[in-house]
């Protein structure tokens, strides 16, 4: 697979980060041809080191290592000039949460006849307005009214920082920032894309795709358990309101996409979160479980999660990180093993016949929500869009395992035993004979033999310390 072109502008600014004196201490190496290795995993040697400089940095800076945004917050402060170049164009963007997002845009279009363009900060467009004949009183009370703000402002740009904290923070959604955070993968700990090429250039973000995040892909693309359609609602839902929705158990860990198991986070808070497992998170679900009789895992991480529950309450949180590690690989191998079904004969139907249809009886029913996501059920209006939502679920799931398998970015790769690979191919043949519960059965029985094993993997590599 060739590699992307870097702009000559993000290969400057590189080596001039690189050998910034804020950066001093925070690890980086070269390629044998000079490149820098400016990405790495959170999980590599040099990931781990990064974190730890961030850390003492943070608590240099005095920065609180007891929030979620923590590494945006230290790698935002150390950032010298607070702007950076896109990988793709080169043109630079600030770092802030300064860009209008669509609603905001589209505001200003509707109010003064104003197109913003990509580039184009709130201070340029307020100054472009401004130099368009609108009265600075009537922007400031325009932005006030849609920030819902009520103290009063004598100028923009006092206001308009109270805007861009009320986002940064997750309050509101009205601006983003030129570039995500994404620490330590990222050496300056933001994304290498800014938001003009993001759409473009990362898959997960294109627009297409973003247009059905109010449905969470992610649920189909992981096959995750739990009532799917409660939980898309849910999300959308009031209990919701300028906050992002955070799953207790990440699904990309085998968590379930169910509305008990979803509480609101502050945007760039949920974004710095990503997979990460914490002891608080773990209880959480545990009590939700009690409360609700409702798996807070997938059926294919059940043995794993059994263990974490026993043992979390003597867990350090490297062992929370160690077992993240682990419900990661387990979650890595049963992809895997459904791209290789997806591929023999009747892999599609089997597939969409076991683990996408059963689904389909969420979305007969419509939903009344309380605030701890639980709620009661009434009777659904079925429209011609909405009877077409299996082949969709089916869609995105069937597709999503091609584009897993050739995603080149991944950080863990099946590890399966020669004994495994076996079942394996038993399994593809399996399919042949349409006996899907015979296929489903040597399915389960084949993910709790490969979860005893990363169990066995994850206790050795406890006791040794």
């Amino acid at each position: 697979m060739s590699e992307k072109n870097w702009s000559k502008e993000f290969l400057e600014y590189e080596d001039f980060i690189a050998n910034h004196e804020n950066y001093r201490g925070l690890p980086i190496t070269k390629t044998e041809s000079g490149k820098y290795n400016w990405i790495a995993t959170a999980q590599s040697e040099i990931g781990k080191k990064r974190k730890a400089w961030a850390e003492k940095k943070g608590e240099e800076l005095g920065i609180l290592n007891n929030t979620d945004g923590f590494y945006a917050k230290v790698m935002l402060a150390v950032h010298p000039t607070k702007t950076k170049p896109c990988q793709i164009c080169g043109k630079s963007m600030w770092l802030f949460y300064y860009y209008p997002n669509a609603p905001l845009a589209k505001s200003f279009k509707k109010e003064f006849d104003y197109d913003c363009g990509v580039y184009e900060s709130i201070y340029d467009i307020c100054r472009n307005l401004k130099e368009k004949g609108i009265s600075e009183k009537q922007i400031i009370d325009f932005l006030k009214a849609k920030f819902k703000l009520e103290d009063d402002y004598s100028d923009i740009e006092t206001l308009i920082c109270h805007c861009e904290l009320k986002c940064r923070g997750g309050i509101s959604k009205m601006l983003g920032p030129g570039a995500m955070s994404n620490f330590p993968d990222r050496y300056d700990g933001f994304h290498t894309y800014n938001r003009c090429c993001r759409a473009s250039e990362d898959k997960g973000r294109s627009r297409e795709n973003l247009k059905t995040y109010g449905k969470d892909r992610r649920a189909y693309e992981y096959f995750s358990g739990g009532n799917i359609r409660a939980a898309d609602k849910f999300m959308n839902s009031k209990f919701f309101a300028g906050k992002s929705a955070d799953h207790i158990i990440p699904v990309s860990l085998g968590g379930v996409h169910d509305s008990r198991f979803l509480k609101p986070m502050p945007t760039g808070d949920n974004s710095s979160k990503r997979d990460r497992l914490s002891k608080e998170d773990v209880l959480k679900a545990i009590e939700i479980e009690k409360k609700f009789g409702q798996n807070a895992v997938s059926w294919f991480a059940f043995i794993l999660w059994d263990y974490l529950k026993s043992n979390a309450d003597n867990f350090s949180q490297k062992d929370f990180e160690n077992f993240r590690v682990c419900l990661k690989q387990n979650m890595t191998n049963f992809l895997n093993i459904l791209c290789k079904i997806k591929n023999s004969k009747n892999g599609i139907d089997f597939i969409s016949t076991v683990l996408i249809k059963p689904k389909m009886k969420y979305f007969e029913i419509d939903y009344d929500f309380r605030e701890d996501g639980s709620y009661s059920e009434k009777e659904r209006h079925i429209t011609e869009r909405a009877s077409k939502e299996f082949e969709r679920i089916k869609r995105i799931s069937l597709d999503s395992l091609d584009e897993y398998k050739s995603k080149e970015n991944r950080n863990l790769n099946a590890d399966f035993s020669s004994s495994e690979e076996n079942k394996i191919a038993e399994i593809c043949k399996c399919t042949n004979s349409e006996n899907f519960d015979l296929v489903f059965s040597l399915l389960k029985d084949l993910m709790n033999e490969i979860q005893k094993r990363e169990l066995e993997s994850f206790k050795n590599q406890k006791s040794s310390g």
